[in-house]
């Protein structure tokens, strides 16, 4: 069982996550300044940010979370 401290702790990596892909989307991606869709972040800008074997791991538990909220 996932007690609210383990989701709150989920959330917290989730959302420093997202605000890192969102950073990096926007330096990467963005067309006359403006970010064409945010939440259709690409993945290999997820790998940029995290550059580790936990990537994937990450992009499923951001996922789960979403999907369990």
């Amino acid at each position: 069982m996932v007690t609210s401290d383990q989701q709150a702790r989920d959330f917290a990596v989730i959302k420093t996550s997202l605000m890192s892909i969102e950073i990096n989307h926007k330096r990467n991606h963005t067309v006359e300044n403006e970010i064409t869709n945010f939440y259709s972040w690409c993945f290999s800008c997820l790998w940029q940010v995290n550059q580790n074997p936990e990537a994937d791991e990450l992009t499923k538990k951001m996922f789960d979370v979403i999907r369990s909220s």
